[in-house]
């Protein structure tokens, strides 16, 4: 009996697991530099490519996966599947939420440290303005741009000049930028929220290998409590 059960459970992980071993349909580069994803990046307008997800296939052999977005002034936002070295993923995974590379304007170089996604489009007055208002100053984008709020995840989420001029500062300093009380980034309240798929993920893989620990512990106590009563 203690054998078909130990079939059971082999089957039952065995057919858990297949779900993260396929790997996605989307044609894949290997990434092991962040100067990789900067030759994907458009040089002839501001532009940025930022990370949307991350996650790994394979249980035994495992890759792993960055989800990204290239963002343009002068094209629609692309996603991009590509796969990534583990100790890149490992490096980056923190930066979920997060700008990889950007560049500011068309004749300027492309920037590395890590700023919340659109920092780099805020001041750009060919595609927004600035709104001074009782409460403060904030930044807006035109009607026919205003999708970007959308695409970087912003919800009710809007850029001050403070932001603003601390992500000039941190830019000059070629500093990472996580916003102004840290919302930003894997551990960021507003990544948590507006990009979900990651966290989602995590709690169901803990959540089924509870399940799994489950199994073993209580076919442990079936085992244990069958030898003793020979």
């Amino acid at each position: 009996m203690n054998k078909y059960y130990l079939y059971f459970i082999f089957i039952f992980v065995f057919l858990l697991l297949s779900k993260y071993i396929t790997s996605p349909e989307t044609d894949l580069t290997m990434v092991d530099s962040v100067d990789d994803f900067s030759r994907i990046l458009p040089a002839d307008s501001p532009s940025a490519i930022f990370l949307k997800d991350y996650f790994v296939k394979g249980e035994f052999i495992k890759s792993h996966f960055f989800k990204v977005t290239v963002v343009s002034t002068q094209s629609a936002p692309q996603d991009k599947t590509v796969r990534v070295t583990k100790d890149f993923a490992h490096h980056f995974s923190r930066h979920l939420g997060m700008t990889l590379c950007y560049k500011r304007k068309k004749n300027l170089p492309v920037s590395y440290n890590n700023v919340p996604p659109g920092s780099n489009f805020i001041g750009e007055l060919s595609i927004g303005y600035w709104e001074r208002t009782s409460q403060g100053t904030f930044w807006r984008f035109y009607s026919s741009y205003s999708y970007f709020m959308q695409v970087f995840g912003w919800r009710d989420f809007v850029p001050t000049e403070e932001f603003f001029y601390k992500f000039d500062e941190y830019s000059k300093e070629n500093r990472s930028f996580w916003g102004l009380n840290n919302e930003f980034g894997r551990d960021g309240i507003i990544t948590q929220r507006n990009f979900p798929e990651y966290f989602i993920r995590q709690k169901e893989v803990q959540s089924q290998w509870k399940q799994i620990g489950k199994m073993f512990f209580s076919f442990d106590l079936n085992y244990f409590n069958n030898q003793s009563n020979f």
